[in-house]
């Protein structure tokens, strides 16, 4: 697939909680802005992340259907969101 010149691309790295959340939130939805059709988001860099952070990233995944955009986030070497396996989120992202 060929990335549009507006597709937007983001990699998280480091410890996602519900602070350091907090604190991109304002970005992350910055960048769903500009994106014409696709914002990816990479997290498989990171090392730990936690239910409110998760939920913050399906809440704006849900958010981008809204405005007929799409996120893609990739996860598939995300050890840190294969601990929250209990809770059933990584289905979510």
């Amino acid at each position: 697939m060929v990335a549009k010149e507006k597709d937007q691309f983001i990699k998280l790295t480091g410890v996602l909680n519900a602070y350091t959340i907090r604190d991109i939130e304002g970005e992350l939805n910055s960048y769903l802005e500009k994106a014409t059709d696709i914002l990816k988001i990479d997290i498989n860099s990171i090392s730990e992340i936690d239910i409110p952070a998760a939920f913050t990233l399906y809440s704006l995944k849900e958010k981008a259907k809204q405005m007929g955009k799409l996120i893609c986030i990739d996860k598939e070497n995300c050890y840190a969101i294969k601990k929250l396996g209990n809770y059933k989120i990584e289905r979510l992202l």
